[in-house]
């Protein structure tokens, strides 16, 4: 059970995070992370990045896979949605 309240979670994030456009009309506030990945296999090496918008799950209500998502400029699909049990859930994106 998370000990911080809903509002506690948005001065978090507002103090830390950005706004993403979700399908042209829900603005949420969230942290987005686009981080290195590297793939190491014996025959070449794969470069990658693994973009993420976490922000409050009760911010997403009727958001689903699929939707477009605008962050910094920079236009994504929403692929997955994993709600972490604590508030936040992590919206996985792909260009």
């Amino acid at each position: 059970m998370p000990v911080e309240s809903t509002a506690d979670r948005l001065a978090m994030l507002s103090d830390f995070g950005e706004v993403a456009l979700i399908n042209g009309v829900t603005s949420v506030t969230g942290i987005f992370d686009d981080k290195f990945l590297m793939v190491d296999d014996i025959s070449m090496n794969i470069v990658s990045s693994e973009p993420q918008f976490h922000c409050r799950t009760s911010d997403l209500t009727g958001i689903t896979n699929g939707m477009t998502c605008v962050v910094n400029s920079t236009n994504y699909v929403i692929t997955t949605l994993e709600d972490d049990g604590t508030g936040f859930t992590v919206v996985t994106l792909h260009k």
